[in-house]
């Protein structure tokens, strides 16, 4: 017999893992009245009917330029459908253009060697070229450079050019700043419609706490405009600039920016900034000469280094977002191309993220967020404008250009539960859905849940080292939420091969007989008087994000317990799933300690406390997540989750000597001051609005046990 590979996790690194065992071997053995037995099923059941209505997204990213590779891509500059210059932010900008046989990429500056110390934010960062490129060859760029009296400088040189090759020999330096701490650079050039050469240049700290980007005495946080010529050295300011006659720096065009890396101009002159917020919102600015954009004063419009910050004269941004959507706003231009359902908008992203939205560029001024364009799974480094007018993002992980293009619309398979085959005429579920259930539950509000799944004939799912699981194409999850009463929403997953995963939400109708399709998120009335918001399918996108895996709760730790399945037998899920081919490689339960039920009494109160952490904030909360400062998940030390004995960098709600987790002391906790409350702060920020005090008490009870910093 061949030997089959198992999955068994790190156990070292679970401390809880023996209780989890002792925990799982009582399940196994008790004496309930369904007696448990070794597997729900004999067999595979068939593949359920039940299909999703097949409704593409309207937008999806192909390649711009099929086969070509550039490492993290940082900058891009469109010249014609056949050229363009893409940098790298490892230090060479690449001649991209199209000959009979395809697209090529060729070196034309190599700066690699002029630059400082590395780290995330630093390197070849921005490319301007001169207005009279096609006579003059001359080209400017943006780096982060070596330094004999600070960590690194933040150097802007011109060199010459044929249009083939920039001549090395040519550089001349044309603005440098010495730069004391690392991040926030800024870099990004680009020459304004009035000829001046536009720089961001990032607040140089965490936090400012200096209050340069204020200051109109330093050049920290701001936009500079200068006066460049291929003719001399150096640079001069305009005579217009708002301080070149005293009273500050005259370089300055605009103030109290975060870290302004990504901006444009529009057909109108108008200067479009994507301003990278703190650890809470994230902005787009319209920005003019003189205004001052608020930082550190306040992160996007809400108050940051002091309260009030309402300041006369401070320019509120046009649209914010918070760190549920992403963490590192990606500026990007107002589209005047082809595509008549997004002329005139403001296309823009988010570098962790990878979400992409639109605004109306006439009115952008809102208070509800702009509305998702798409979800694209990628690291975007940068959003241009193609010269034909196409929308071009820069995919700094996979180093490609990638082209948005519209996806021709389809009439819908169906538009109910029903007609696509997952309920009967009784509104009985699909008998050949797999039901599945969680150890460590959502929290909905105290709506229960049912859920099912579905895979094509012979697929798998493929088991990852670490417990997580990845659904092969056409796979589909169910998941209904419902009240003691009725039932209210469903909500499906379904893996498609050319759009990934798509997410539609059902409305149930009163009768209790069939659910409909939901276009866009609306609020239901509930028992008792409360209310509960069905979300729209973009919605879906805030939680089930790439950084997040997509699929939530569907791994070895959250489904390792036992089910009574439609058989009548109640047997462990993963034993089950292995035993009948829907994993691909045989996971043993008892090497894969199950998370324990937050709300119950197995396993340790530590073990209780990660687990709700873990199903309720990991997905923002990780590495990968929309919000990656801490890590929520339940493996590794507490130490590591990096939220211990640390102070909010934004909002404490007044409480003295707030920490995110506060060990021995909850009330100064903001994770449980975050969950307990109702209104702007409160988190989860989507999905509930009503506060799970059992939930609080878990957390609470964990802190209290809790003894140092380490």
């Amino acid at each position: 017999m061949a030997d089959v590979k198992t999955f068994a996790p790190h156990l070292s690194i679970r401390p809880w893992r023996l209780a989890r065992v002792a925990a799982l071997l009582a399940i196994a053995f008790s004496c309930d009245a369904t007696p448990v037995v070794e597997y729900g099923y004999d067999a595979r059941p068939q593949t359920s009917s039940c299909r999703g209505p097949e409704i593409p997204p309207p937008y999806r990213l192909v390649e711009a330029y099929p086969g070509i590779v550039i490492e993290k891509p940082s900058d891009i500059v469109p010249v014609s459908d056949a050229l363009a210059f893409v940098v790298s932010q490892v230090g060479i900008v690449y001649r991209v253009h199209r000959e009979a046989d395809g697209w090529f990429a060729d070196p034309f500056l190599d700066v690699t060697a002029e630059l400082g110390p590395p780290h995330g934010e630093a390197g070849l960062l921005g490319l301007a070229l001169a207005p009279d490129f096609a006579t003059s060859g001359d080209v400017y760029v943006s780096y982060t450079g070596k330094s004999d009296i600070a960590l690194f400088r933040l150097v802007v040189a011109r060199y010459k050019s044929d249009g083939i090759a920039a001549d090395p020999a040519s550089a001349t330096p044309i603005f440098a700043l010495e730069r004391d701490m690392q991040g926030h650079n800024g870099g990004k050039l680009r020459f304004g419609p009035d000829g001046y050469l536009y720089l961001g240049v990032g607040d140089g700290s965490w936090g400012d706490p200096l209050r340069r980007a204020q200051s109109p005495d330093e050049l920290f946080g701001k936009i500079l405009r200068l006066k460049v010529s291929g003719a001399e050295p150096g640079y001069r300011s305009p005579d217009d600039n708002p301080f070149a006659r005293g009273g500050g720096r005259a370089e300055i065009f605009a103030l109290g920016l975060r870290n302004p890396w990504t901006f444009s101009f529009d057909g109108g002159g108008q200067l479009w900034v994507g301003d990278v917020g703190h650890e809470r919102f994230e902005e787009i600015d319209l920005v003019t000469k003189g205004g001052n954009y608020g930082w550190p004063l306040r992160e996007a419009t809400h108050c940051f280094a002091q309260d009030p910050c309402d300041l006369p004269g401070l320019v509120d941004p046009v649209t914010e977002y918070s760190h549920v959507n992403g963490f590192a706003v990606v500026g990007g231009f107002v589209y005047r191309g082809a595509e008549t359902a997004l002329r005139g908008r403001y296309v823009f992203g988010d570098f962790i993220s990878g979400r992409m939205w639109s605004l109306d560029a006439a009115a952008p001024r809102s208070a509800d967020p702009p509305p998702l364009l798409m979800d694209t799974g990628l690291n975007l480094s940068g959003i241009a404008e193609g010269a034909d007018g196409a929308i071009l993002t820069l995919d700094y992980n996979g180093g490609r250009v990638l082209r948005l293009e519209p996806v021709a619309a389809r009439p819908p398979l169906g538009t109910s539960l029903k007609a696509l085959g997952c309920i009967d005429d009784a509104a009985i579920m699909n008998g050949d859905l797999v039901p599945y259930d969680v150890n460590a539950p959502l929290w909905a509000d105290g709506l229960g849940k049912r859920r099912w799944f579905s895979l094509p004939s012979g697929a798998q799912i493929h088991v990852r080292d670490d417990g997580s699981w990845e659904l092969p194409v056409g796979a589909l999850l169910l998941k209904e939420l419902s009240t003691p009463t009725r039932r209210v929403e469903t909500r499906m997953m379904v893996r498609d091969a050319d759009f990934d995963w798509l997410f539609y939400t059902f409305q149930w109708n009163a009768e209790g007989t069939d659910a409909e399709l939901v276009d866009e998120g609306r609020t239901v009335d509930l028992d008792g008087g409360s209310t509960w918001n069905i979300p729209s399918r973009g919605q879906c996108l805030s939680c089930h994000g790439a950084g997040s895996g997509r699929v939530l709760g569907f791994e070895v730790a959250q489904l390792n317990r036992t089910l009574t399945y439609p058989t009548g037998r109640s047997a462990n899920q993963v034993s089950t799933l292995s035993h009948v081919g829907y994993l691909d490689r045989a996971v043993d339960p008892l090497a894969a300690p199950p998370l324990p039920n937050p709300y119950g009494t197995a396993g340790t109160e530590e073990a209780r406390a990660r687990a709700y952490l873990h199903a309720n904030c990991s997905f923002c909360h990780r590495p990968t997540g929309g919000q990656g400062i801490f890590d929520f998940r339940a493996w590794g030390p507490v130490s590591a989750m990096g939220a211990l004995c640390r102070p909010p960098s934004s909002n404490d709600f007044g409480i003295p000597d707030a920490q995110i987790i506060a060990p021995g002391d909850p009330e100064r906790s903001m994770v449980v001051h975050r969950m307990a409350q109702q209104g702007a702060g409160r988190m989860p920020p989507l999905g509930t609005s009503i506060p799970d005090q059992s939930g609080v008490q878990v957390l609470s009870r964990w802190i209290r046990s809790l003894q140092g910093c380490e």
